[in-house]
């Protein structure tokens, strides 16, 4: 991966949903910069702006689609026909001045696609002032979330095993998914969904969608989005774009 600029790699790309980010035109020109010196120099990333792109382009219902918002004073050009086939949906747009290699025609496996839209970043933990009448548990969770806001997702886990409050729930659900723990996360998630109007009702469902996702069961993380969209929180405008992007891959997937 040589040539890409500080500070972007595969692990900040996928934290920062830098990929989904790009195809919306939701980066600023710095960050799109160092952002297409990394992709172009990665085949992984690469393949999954196509991926991405394609999905965009289906929804759209258009034939090609551009990955990012045009900026002033800068040329685009087609980055020829079998570089910018996308799994036979669309084309990709690439600025001239990034043109490297040719690169051969995207190939995606079957589960590819639900794959990419699995991608998630852990929502951030926000510690509490209040304290209630079980003070172990209390110093329980705030020393594993401490070990979650440092990314240390496994012992998370390991701290709120055996915790039964909504907060330890969606959390250890969370620890769960970014472990790669698909059962587990799922369990989890629809054990703090079960416990009703919660601070963490919104997010569970979001990310329990997320997990289904990883899991390939695209039917599952739609009915999800579905009911994350129904309470109108601060994921809604999220969950619409992933649901209209789950809705718009092949049947059978």
């Amino acid at each position: 991966m040589s040539g890409a600029k500080p500070g972007v790699n595969c692990e900040t790309v996928q934290s920062g949903r830098m990929v989904e980010r790009y195809v919306l035109g939701q980066l600023g020109a710095a960050e799109q910069d160092s952002f297409e010196e990394h992709y172009f120099d990665c085949d992984a990333c690469l393949e999954e702006v196509r991926m991405m792109q394609g999905l965009q382009a289906v929804v759209a219902e258009r034939p090609r689609v551009r990955s990012v918002a045009e900026i002033p004073g800068r040329k685009w050009m087609l980055w020829g026909a079998a570089a910018a086939v996308v799994a036979g949906i669309g084309l990709v747009e690439i600025p001239r001045a990034h043109q490297r290699r040719e690169a051969p025609a995207a190939v995606v496996d079957a589960g590819a696609e639900l794959q990419v839209l699995a991608r998630v970043a852990a929502p951030r933990y926000t510690a509490s002032n209040l304290r209630s009448a079980s003070g172990n548990r209390d110093e329980q969770f705030r020393a594993a979330m401490e070990k979650y806001s440092a990314g240390d997702y496994r012992a998370t886990v390991e701290g709120l095993r055996g915790q039964e409050t909504p907060a330890a729930r969606f959390y250890l659900g969370i620890a769960e998914l970014m472990t790669g723990n698909l059962d587990a996360a799922v369990t989890q998630l629809r054990d703090t969904v079960a416990m009703g109007e919660t601070p963490y009702l919104e997010e569970a469902r979001f990310f329990l969608a997320k997990s289904l996702l990883g899991k390939k069961d695209a039917a599952g993380a739609a009915a999800e989005l579905e009911q994350t969209i129904a309470l109108r929180g601060d994921r809604e405008s999220e969950a619409r774009r992933l649901l209209e992007l789950v809705r718009a891959l092949p049947a059978g997937r």
